[in-house]
């Protein structure tokens, strides 16, 4: 098979959750290829050769791509520069269906001009992981929002936000709203990121503009590094004790919503279970009786 480029993955997070939802961001890269040329581009997970797994976004036609639709239509497009070269975040999402256990990833070309059909150029196969977020599994969440300006006044959107380890390992990367991207999340949330991330300690965040692979200036409310739990919501925002509604104030609201979670009354979301859980200190990823009447117990000066 004809070779029309060398490709690259430059930056990918090691763990990848498979929910058919989430978000993660991969830059990968083309050098030496066909100068001013377009090419379509996608990003593969396998357990080995195959099956294939994957769902790639096209920006331009805002639509999810599968892995078996055709390269010369509804794939991502890029163009090269004058030197062949190309880099750029992917955006991709894995499907529930996926096999347990490692998968490996892989990032695909084919030039649209002037070789007619050569069939794809592949990079090496990238080892991951497939993570299982629950109260026993091997990940939990990082969120919160991401601000351009040290007074944190102005959201950071559209970027690629990136979770590192203390030696700099990519443990997950995603956009923060509004990132333009069908992705299922409130694109007026500006500045809201959630990362899936393995159990134990974040360091730092970083964070890059979309359209480049530049960095940008990125700042939030709670300083790392940040312990994430299995099964558990992390947050970088400062939160208020107790504030199950969000909306900044500790109030009769909060304790009768924490209430009604634990009596199974309504069911609580990622983020107000992890405002809720008050009890025991630290939190287990509930919001029980127990966190119920510890609430009515502050909230009556108790």
């Amino acid at each position: 098979m004809l070779a029309t480029a060398d490709v690259l993955v430059l930056e990918m997070p090691e763990a990848f959750f498979p929910d058919g939802l989430t978000v993660h961001a991969v830059r990968c890269g083309i050098e030496n290829g066909y100068p001013n040329n377009t090419y379509a581009i996608k990003g593969t997970f396998s357990p080995g050769d195959l099956p294939y797994y994957g769902v790639n976004y096209n920006p331009e036609t805002m639509q999810w791509v599968g892995q078996k639709e055709a390269w010369d239509f509804v794939q991502r497009r890029v163009t090269t520069d004058a030197k062949g070269k190309w880099s750029g975040w992917i955006w991709l999402r894995l499907e529930s269906s996926v096999p347990k256990g490692a998968l490996k990833f892989r990032f695909s070309v084919v030039p649209m001009e002037p070789v007619s059909n050569p069939g794809p150029t592949v990079s090496e196969w990238h080892d991951t992981r497939t993570l299982s977020i629950s109260l026993t599994g091997n990940a939990g969440w990082i969120s919160g929002h991401a601000w351009s300006d040290t007074a944190r006044t102005v959201p950071l959107d559209g970027a690629v936000i990136i979770a590192l380890s203390s030696d700099n390992r990519v443990l997950a990367a995603g956009p923060s709203q509004n990132s333009y991207i069908q992705d299922g999340e409130d694109h007026s949330n500006h500045g809201y990121f959630r990362l899936p991330v393995r159990t134990g300690s974040v360091a730092y965040l970083q964070a890059r503009k979309a359209t480049n692979n530049f960095y940008v200036p990125v700042y939030y409310q709670k300083p790392g590094p940040w312990m994430v739990q299995s099964g558990r919501q992390t947050l970088v925002d400062t939160t208020l004790w107790g504030d199950v509604d969000g909306d900044t104030i500790f109030r009769r609201a909060d304790a009768l919503a924490g209430l009604r979670m634990a009596s199974g009354l309504v069911a609580g979301n990622m983020n107000t279970v992890t405002r809720g859980d008050v009890d025991p200190e630290g939190g287990d990823g509930l919001v029980t009786i127990a966190d119920a009447a510890l609430l009515l117990r502050r909230l009556s000066g108790l």
